[in-house]
């Protein structure tokens, strides 16, 4: 199709910076966008892109502006119901979610808008971690109950285990399926606690999803009982700095964040801290930074992998993901830049079916692992949409 139009025609510029964009480079994509959004032929498929590189880049207002010119279709309902989800809108984003059709969901979302959720925090809060191995658990206190969560970059949400939630008999919302890294899903519900304390903060009337953690948690913390999840949209209310080389977690409020060098990041969906990291100083990829994911540095999909062309052992070997077992197979990477960090001989994996490939409408490279981040300060400034991963 793409040889019946010259270089200037519309159609060949969309399609050229579409490619930009599939492939992760959304600023260059964005710059090839912009020039195209009131052209008669390409405006709208133009507009939409442009929504959606400011919806992951964090710009909200920018995003809201260009979805209020869009048609209310499948793509814009979509991207609107993430960025309402992200600014607490809750019974907004209910209202898009039902337009494509998701009853359940859009129930669990308004249900849960109904009562606000609050935030009581002291301007920086330090809580110890109560392990970093194999992964990093902090205290916390729900309802009353004193518990471990695991402190992961991967879950948008916090979780709490589906136990837990009936023995605190809370109110659940109708099971829905959830796609998982590993191309596996499994069954979700949605909750809301009254307390969760974490240091001094307390957040009151706060969202959790419950699922069923115990087995899993019991296989990877045996000494330990943990039994929740803190992810991205609590994360995301502060300048996040888990600093795994002194031990500690601190939370400071976004307007205090410094103003330091450090490098752009994005949001996939909702909450999923998208970095672009380096293989080998030959290639970049967009990959999803998941400090929950254990045992590696990088997990790369398998053309991924075959793009940076790594060996790929043909000896699968069987691993924990969010949705239950996962298969990996072995791959030697002799090189991993993330921000200004480099990681030598990296332990990496390649997953044959990784599910969130293609799901966000650009391809996702893989997953940033805890051994990226151990013994390093991984700060997130989610106002800026700027990361760091220093010494200390």
């Amino acid at each position: 199709m793409s040889a019946l139009f010259n270089e200037e025609h519309p159609i060949k510029r969309l399609q050229e910076a579409e490619t930009l964009f599939t492939s992760g480079r959304f600023t260059e994509a964005a710059y090839r966008f912009r020039p195209l959004r009131y052209n008669r032929l390409v405006g709208n498929s133009a507009r939409r892109r442009l929504a959606y590189v400011a919806l992951i880049s964090g710009n909200h207002y920018r995003a809201e502006r260009q979805l209020r010119h869009l048609p209310r279709e499948p793509e814009s309902l979509k991207m609107s119901a993430a960025l309402y989800r992200r600014s607490g809108q809750l019974a907004t984003a209910a209202s898009c979610v039902r337009a494509l059709g998701s009853e359940l969901m859009s129930h669990a979302l308004r249900r849960l808008s109904e009562v606000p959720l609050t935030i009581d925090a002291p301007e920086i809060v330090r809580c110890p971690f109560s392990k970093l191995e194999p992964l990093p658990l902090l205290p916390v206190t729900i309802d009353g109950r004193e518990t471990l969560f695991l402190l992961d970059t991967g879950s948008q949400e916090v979780v709490l285990d589906e136990k837990v939630v009936n023995q605190l008999e809370l109110w659940q919302s109708a099971p829905q399926n959830a796609l998982y890294a590993g191309g596996r899903s499994a069954a979700l519900r949605y909750s809301r606690v009254g307390q969760l304390k974490l240091g001094e903060a307390s957040f009151h009337n706060l969202p959790v999803q419950v699922q069923p953690l115990h087995a899993t948690f019991k296989r990877m913390f045996d000494d330990v009982r943990v039994e929740g999840i803190l992810g991205t949209s609590l994360l995301s209310h502060f300048f996040t700095e888990a600093d795994f080389a002194a031990g500690e977690l601190r939370l400071s409020r976004p307007e205090n964040a410094p103003r330091e060098n450090s490098h752009r990041f994005w949001l996939a969906d909702a909450f999923l801290p998208l970095v672009r990291a380096g293989i080998n100083g030959r290639m970049t990829l967009p990959m999803l930074l998941d400090t929950g994911q254990q045992g590696f540095a990088a997990a790369l999909s398998v053309d991924a992998a075959r793009a940076a062309k790594l060996p790929i052992a043909d000896f699968p070997f069987t691993g924990e993901g969010g949705g239950g077992s996962v298969t990996v197979l072995p791959t030697r990477v002799e090189s991993l830049q993330v921000a200004d960090s480099e990681i030598v001989s990296p332990p990496a994996v390649c997953m044959p079916r990784f599910g969130l490939e293609h799901r966000f409408g650009f391809r996702v490279g893989g997953m940033i692992g805890y051994e990226a981040v151990r013994g390093r300060c991984l700060s997130l400034d989610f106002r800026r949409m700027r990361l760091n991963v220093g010494e200390h």
